[in-house]
């Protein structure tokens, strides 16, 4: 894989019943980062994700801009550390936040429905080139709800 550096962040997550609202303040990367993602958080791990990156000295005016729009159910803050690399068109992260402790995020980004399988396939082989194994979505969805309930209390 090639390293493509440190990617760490202060990260808000804006959690609603049917999508996931991602606020980032990227230190290594210098920017602040505003992400949709178009579904439920454990509802599954292929979604359509919507982002815009400005610079890092915008990020307290997203913050203002997105809690004057809508209360969401639960706000999650933290902070994640993070190496990034590629393995030809697959990103590959080594995360580590306090809900999460270590683990290892693999994606790859499509452009239509068209290419979901093809995509899937690819991260399949990387994953197994490199012995790891996904979480189910029902594990995923465990694992979650853990945290939510943690931060609840």
């Amino acid at each position: 894989a090639t390293f493509l550096g440190e990617d760490n962040k202060d990260i808000e997550y804006w959690i609603y019943s049917d999508k996931l609202l991602k606020l980032n303040q990227n230190y290594s990367k210098h920017n602040s980062v505003l992400s949709l993602k178009l579904n439920a958080i454990g509802d599954g791990n292929s979604y359509e994700e919507l982002e815009l990156k400005l610079p890092e000295s915008d990020f307290p005016i997203l913050e203002k801009i997105v809690s004057k729009i809508a209360a969401p159910d639960q706000i999650i803050k933290g902070t994640q550390k993070r190496e990034n690399y590629r393995i030809e068109d697959i990103e590959i992260a080594i995360k580590w936040s306090e809900d999460w402790k270590y683990h290892f995020e693999i994606e790859c980004l499509i452009k239509d429905e068209e290419q979901r399988n093809e995509a899937t396939e690819k991260l399949h082989k990387v994953a197994a080139t490199l012995g790891v194994k996904f979480m189910t979505v029902n594990e995923e969805k465990e694992f979650i709800n853990k945290i939510r309930s943690k931060k609840k209390s």
